[in-house]
């Protein structure tokens, strides 16, 4: 397992290793890459034939083009109404009907795009790779403000209460105004000196911004100044190296009702109150790539790629599923009565939520799936690295069905 664990954030050392543009200087490493395996780690595991009791219908399919890349990066499918929009690493974004997949306009911003989009009332709003903030309106995808910041953007900028709040990797996260994007504050936090590539998404909880840290911290900042409303410490890297002591908060963070659920890189999950940052419990598990949860369960991917669902209200073990070990999973999404993972080879597998079995499988993309898929009104909607987006509707085979 520590193999596997320490591939994903050191790839080939010398090839990942980045200097942030930030003050007191300190370096990424790459978490994950999705095409290359080293010699001395195990490969991912081979998918076998399944007795599939879903029938899964594509609805529609688009190339976009360009999409991400090897690198790891925070763009994904953005929710505006009845459209879907997108970015790509090479700068250009498109809207497309959520029914029939038809694009409805489509640009060139000229940027690395790296983040986004984070999605406000009639804007959408993307970080690139050169520091670079720019937003666009939905309806017409023309440009209403770019703006600066201090380093790369991998983290969705959050849109809240007429602010957009954008993290960058050197650990400054900035408040803009929404309409003038103009800048009203800005939060700076030190990063350590080695940390994992990515930037957590932010959860929004009323007037604020919930983060994920890379000292293993998660914290609360209101969104109209800035200010540090609660920070509570969730893990501490530990061992002799800088290596052994990385504890980037850097996934998905799971909410329910007043709860949310983060995990650490180092090997540490936990469940905290909103309002307050109190802990209510932790359990030595982790996930780089962050948790899910819904009312029936936490959903996450551990160091090996296994599919673990807990019991929320304690972290207790329900099920693992280890057929998936290796496969660069995304993060879990519940849907309905199963539980749906991407992979590295652009699967989609539908697992029972009841007791983790595989239920369907389909191949909706030639390169991986970095970027969770979304659900909405029971069509999931996917993102592979290279640009292609579809929809998808799963339903129960009926018996006697061939």
């Amino acid at each position: 397992m520590f193999a596997h664990k320490l591939w994903k954030v050191i790839t080939v050392f010398g090839l990942v290793l980045t200097v942030c543009a930030c003050s007191s200087v300190g370096k990424t490493l790459d978490a994950v890459n999705f095409l290359q395996t080293p010699d001395n780690v195990d490969p991912p595991e081979e998918l076998v034939d399944i007795d599939e009791t879903l029938v899964v219908e594509k609805i529609w399919s688009r190339d976009l083009g360009r999409g991400t890349d090897k690198q790891l990066v925070a763009l994904g499918i953005g929710v505006a109404g009845d459209m879907l929009i997108i970015g790509g690493r090479g700068g250009g974004v498109a809207a497309l009907s959520r029914e029939t997949g038809e694009v409805i306009w489509k640009l060139q911003t000229g940027m690395p795009l790296s983040a986004g989009p984070g999605i406000g009332d009639n804007f959408a709003v993307f970080g690139s790779s050169e520091g670079d903030v720019v937003t666009l309106e939905i309806a017409t995808g023309i440009v209403l403000w770019r703006s600066a910041v201090t380093s790369e953007v991998l983290s969705v900028p959050a849109v809240v209460n007429g602010y957009v709040i954008v993290r960058c990797v050197d650990g400054r996260v900035f408040g803009f105004d929404e309409v003038s994007g103009r800048r009203q504050w800005t939060y700076d936090r030190s990063v350590p000196l080695l940390s994992l590539r990515g930037n957590g998404d932010p959860v929004v909880f009323g007037n604020r911004v919930i983060y994920g840290f890379d000292n293993g911290a998660v914290g609360a900042l209101l969104a109209n100044d800035g200010s540090v409303l609660w920070e509570q410490p969730v893990a501490t890297g530990r061992g002799r190296t800088e290596l052994d002591r990385l504890a980037d908060i850097d996934g998905a963070i799971g909410v329910y009702g007043q709860d949310m659920y983060v995990s650490s890189y180092n090997g540490r999950l936990a469940s905290l109150a909103m309002e307050s940052g109190r802990v209510l419990w932790v359990r030595e598990m982790g996930s780089y790539s962050g948790v899910a949860v819904d009312g029936d369960g936490l959903y996450l991917t551990d160091a090996e790629d296994q599919v673990w669902r807990l019991d929320r209200r304690n972290g207790a073990s329900l099920w693992t599923q280890a057929q998936l070990a290796r496969r660069k999973l995304t993060v879990p999404v519940p849907a309905g009565d199963t539980v749906v993972v991407g992979d590295l080879e652009g699967y989609l597998h539908w697992l029972d939520k009841e007791d983790g079995k595989m239920l369907a499988r389909e191949r909706v993309a030639d390169e991986s799936i970095q970027a969770t898929p979304v659900l909405i009104d029971d069509v999931l909607y996917v993102l592979g690295s290279g640009g292609r987006v579809g929809a998808y509707r799963f339903a129960p085979r009926d018996q006697g069905e061939p």
